[in-house]
Parts: structure tokens; C-alpha cells; sequence
């Protein structure tokens, strides 16, 4: 059965203030660290999870206390007299039958990854049709990177399934690839007959594959299967289609949902994998925390994807730079959208000026890459530099659990892949700009699950299912 996210992170969350979380120790907080009142009996009823003491007791400014212990974050609600803990992906709450829990577990970790890669497919795959169209020189690597996706995929099927159905795995995918490529190339030639057949190919294809993997997994249907999966070849082979007669937006438009519409494919993917091997992938995959954890993934990815496209873009002076920017900038909204579901209005605002100053400091980078200025270059990425610090700082002070010195170097590693990845697509090292930006696409994966973690540890009450 397939699980599609469609509520948006605002539904997910409700609205809070961006200064009631910052805490503050207690007055009287307890000279050594001990568990007491309410804690010490929540950490007796399951004292291995919660895990020893790492802290005393602090609070904020609504009364609400909080406890660092070796596992995670107990949290007690002065106006709810809620009492939970959370090691950042599960949570488990008192209630007067006792302690419960809603676990993500495993099946999370599984959605998660299977997203990853395959928006990462959908990306790679849109961008290597547009390079082949253009017959730029870069394609063999872009079209090079996309198989490695293609292998990793396989890999992960294997690992489920065994070797001889991960290699089925990649002999179909490696083939539905092909078929774009067919698609692509009957474009560039104006062979009308071969856009058709390449169509009326990946048409079939999608209900053997379907097929295919209701054979390995009856819990994936193969109707709805083959419906994603229509999905997608429609999204790519439109935004090909729109590219080539210059209606760039639309373009744009199709890539963000050509990725956004893959992790839909892994949830469902994941839930069925999960139902059929609850053993192996223990919890929910779409339990709350995992929706929060994943629509976090979803438009770091993206911002991660579209920032390096457009740099390229910007450097070349290439006729879609502009709505190439348009769409990052609407990525910028979403994300602060998010912001504003957790934190408020004025977080988010504080959050949308950041952000996009860090994406005026790429484009000053781009910019002055493309002129050789090295000055501007140089100042650049010192504004980068000093913007980590800065941005990591405003992050803690939204959220205590989320280390500054963690936040700072999560976003050091983001400003070296997408300009070293610039810098190699310059100088013609095409497999190393599309190594980083894989790297960087996957990176914004470790950076979502960091930022949820901090967010279901501070709010686990808010991430407990209704009727539980």
C-alpha cells in the first residue's frame, strides 16, 4: 500500500514563537547531574533507552523543562504536564497506563535513503537530457554520474532482495535510461519517429517494471507502481520538451517536481519493503517525525540540486540562468515556510533575509568567476565563511539541540562542494563537478536529518499521532 505525503510541513507542525525556545538554566538547577520528580520515574520505567544523565534540568521562558541525557532529550510541558523523550527519530511519552512509543525506526532510515537516490536520479536524469540535447561537452560525465546512481539503486535492492534481483534491478533501470536517452537524441535530430518509439518504450517499461516489483513485493501494486512511474516519464520528457522551444519556467517548474514526485515513489517504496519485512525494517516509515525529517530532505536536496544548475548556468551566461534562479528562490519561500511552521513568522522572515544573502554571496562567486575577478571571488567566499558562523549561531538560538559548531560545519561542507564544483566545471574536470554535486546532494540529506532531529527533540509532543 503507498503512503503519499501530501500535507505540507505547516499542516504537519503548528505555529510557535521564534524566542520561547531558547533556554535557560534554572536558578536552582541541582549542583550534579540526577534524575529527579517526574523524570527519574519516566527514565525508571525504561532506563536503557533514555540512557544516563547529561545534564541538569533547564528551562524556558514558559516553564517547559528540558534534560540531556546520553541518549536524547527528556522534555515535561508545564501547561499540558506532558512528560516524553526523544532521541530525535522516536518518541516515547508517559501516559497513566503507562510509557509509549512511536517509533520511526528502520523503515524510516529505508524511505529515507531510497529518496535520496531516487530524487538524485530524477535530477541527474533531467539535467544530463538537457546536456545531451545542447550537445555539451560535459554530458558523458553527467550521463556517467547518473549510472553510478543507477548502481548505487541497484545496490540497495540487493541488500533487500539479494544479488540476482538487484542485477534484474539494473538491467531494467539501465534500459528505462537508455529510453530517455532514445528520447533525447530523436529530439536533437528532429526524428519525430524516434521520440515515439522511445514514448511507446518507456510505456511499456513502466508495467513490466511495475511488475517486476509486485513479483518481488505484492505489497507494491502494480497499477499504482506504474502510475509513479508515468508520472516521472512524463515530468522528464516535458521538461525536455519545454527546454527546447525556451519556456524555461515551465522547465524549471517540471525538474522541482520531477525530484519532489521521487520521494513520494520512496515512501511507497519503503512502506511496502517495511510491510513485507517488519523484522528487518522495524517502526513506521511515515510516522510524524519521519514526515518531518523527510520533507526537510526534500527542499535541502532541492536548494542543494538547484544551486549548482544555476551556478553552471550563471557562469555560462546560459539563456535559462533567470528562471533557473526564479525557481531556487521559490525553493527559499518553501523552506522558510517551514520555518515559519515551527517557529513563527518572525524566525521565518529572520530566516528568508539569511538565506538569501548566503545565495547573493554564490552568485557574487559565480559572478566573479565567470569575469575573473579574483577579488570578487575571494570576498565571496569570505562572506560565506563568516555567514556560516552567523547562520549556525541563529540556528541554535531557535533550537538548543542543534550544536552550533555541527550547524557550522554542516554548512562549511555545503559552500565547498557547490563552489569547488563550479570551479571543476570551469576548468573542464567535468567528473569531478558531478561527483560534488552528488556529494552535495547527499549531504543536505545528513543536514535534514540533523535539523529534524533537533526539531522532534525540542517538540516531541507535537509529533505524536492523533488517537494515540
Amino acid at each position: 500500500m503507498f503512503h503519499l505525503l501530501k500535507r505540507p510541513l505547516a499542516v504537519v507542525l503548528s505555529a510557535a514563537t521564534f524566542t520561547a525556545f531558547t533556554l535557560a538554566p534554572v536558578a536552582n538547577a541541582q549542583a550534579a547531574c540526577q534524575y529527579v520528580l517526574g523524570f527519574a520515574e519516566f527514565q525508571g520505567a525504561i532506563p536503557t533507552v533514555v540512557g544516563q544523565c547529561a545534564g541538569p534540568v533547564v528551562h524556558n521562558a514558559q516553564g517547559d523543562g528540558y534534560q540531556l541525557t546520553a541518549n536524547g532529550v527528556l522534555v515535561w510541558r508545564k501547561a499540558t504536564n506532558f512528560t516524553g523523550f526523544s532521541d530525535g527519530s522516536n518518541i516515547w511519552y508517559a501516559t497513566p497506563t503507562g510509557v509509549r512509543a512511536v517509533r520511526a525506526g528502520a523503515a524510516a532510515d529505508l524511505r529515507e535513503a531510497l529518496s535520496k537516490l531516487l530524487s538524485e536520479h530524477a535530477f541527474l536524469a533531467a539535467v544530463a537530457m538537457q546536456k545531451g540535447y545542447d550537445g555539451a561537452p560535459d554530458f558523458p560525465a553527467a550521463a556517467a554520474q547518473l549510472d553510478q546512481n543507477s548502481l548505487a539503486l541497484a545496490a540497495a535492492i540487493s541488500s533487500v532482495y539479494g544479488e540476482a534481483a538487484g542485477q534484474q534491478f539494473l538491467v531494467q533501470w539501465r534500459e528505462h535510461i537508455r529510453m530517455f536517452v532514445d528520447f533525447t537524441v530523436g529530439t536533437a535530430t528532429k526524428d519525430e519517429a524516434k521520440r515515439r518509439q522511445a514514448l511507446a518504450e518507456l510505456a511499456a517499461y513502466r508495467t513490466s517494471f511495475a511488475a517486476f516489483l509486485n513479483r518481488a513485493n505484492p505489497n507494491l501494486p502494480t497499477n499504482v507502481v506504474a502510475d509513479l512511474l508515468q508520472e516521472h516519464v512524463n515530468q522528464l520528457a516535458s521538461a525536455l520538451d519545454t527546454y527546447t522551444v525556451g519556456n524555461y519556467a515551465l522547465t524549471c517548474a517540471l525538474v522541482s517536481e520531477a525530484h519532489k514526485h521521487m520521494f513520494k515513489t520512496g515512501a511507497g517504496l519503503a512502506g511496502g519493503i517495511a510491510q513485507q519485512f517488519p523484522d528487518r525494517f522495524p517502526g513506521n516509515p511515515n510516522a510524524p517525525a519521519a514526515e518531518l525529517r523527510l520533507a526537510l530532505d526534500q527542499l535541502l536536496s532541492e536548494h542543494a540540486d538547484l544551486a549548482a544548475i544555476t551556478m553552471q548556468k550563471g557562469v555560462t551566461g546560459a539563456k535559462d540562468f533567470p528562471a533557473w534562479a526564479d525557481q531556487l528562490d521559490r525553493n527559499s519561500l518553501a523552506l522558510t515556510d517551514a520555518i515559519r511552521s515551527v517557529y513563527g513568522d518572525a524566525a521565518a522572515q529572520q530566516f528568508l533575509v539569511q538565506w538569501r544573502e548566503h545565495i547573493r554571496m554564490f552568485v557574487d562567486f559565480t559572478v566573479g568567476t565567470a569575469t575573473k575577478d579574483e577579488a570578487k571571488r575571494r570576498q565571496a567566499l569570505a562572506e560565506l565563511t563568516a555567514y556560516r558562523t552567523s547562520f549556525a549561531a541563529f540556528l541554535n538560538t531557535a533550537n538548543p539541540f542543534l550544536p552550533q559548531e555541527a550547524a557550522a560545519g554542516l554548512l562549511q561542507e555545503h559552500i565547498g562542494q557547490l563552489s569547488t564544483a563550479l570551479d571543476s566545471y570551469v576548468q573542464g574536470n567535468y567528473a569531478q563537478t558531478y561527483r560534488l554535486i552528488s556529494e552535495s546532494h547527499s549531504h543536505m540529506f545528513m543536514t535534514g536529518t540533523g535539523l529534524a532531529g533537533a526539531i522532534v527533540k525540542q517538540f516531541p509532543d507535537r509529533f505524536i499521532p492523533s488517537g494515540m
